[in-house]
């Protein structure tokens, strides 16, 4: 008797323990305020620095600018919605299609030509 009744509490101990603790309600996820603005960008200035996995001195002969965040889906999704509008992309056969000047190639095995 005594062994059924604490093969009982263990169970029920064991039971209560695999209870759903903290369940956050479906939803948008929380925000933070971080300080930084996700639509900031930084200016690099020209000057040469090590390309890839091998280091290659590459010149860089104009300045320009880089988002100081990673992009987001939304920022992507605003950027393909513009670059539509304006022509420089179309979808065609269910494939967003669009001209980017390549750079020059320097012979390098990690640099492969994509075709469109």
């Amino acid at each position: 008797m005594t062994r059924t009744i604490l093969i009982i509490c263990y169970v029920a101990w064991l039971i209560s323990g695999c209870a759903l603790a903290g369940v956050v309600a479906a939803g948008t996820p929380p925000e933070f305020e971080t300080g930084i603005d996700p639509e900031s960008w930084a200016r690099v200035p020209a000057g040469e620095f090590l390309r890839g996995p091998f280091g290659h001195q590459t010149p860089v002969d104009y300045d320009y600018e880089i988002m100081i965040t990673d992009v987001t889906n939304e920022q992507y999704a605003r950027y393909l919605s513009e670059a539509l509008r304006a022509g420089s992309i179309e979808i065609a056969a269910d494939q967003v299609v669009g001209y980017y000047p390549s750079e020059v190639y320097h012979g390098y095995k990690h640099e492969v030509e994509i075709s469109a």
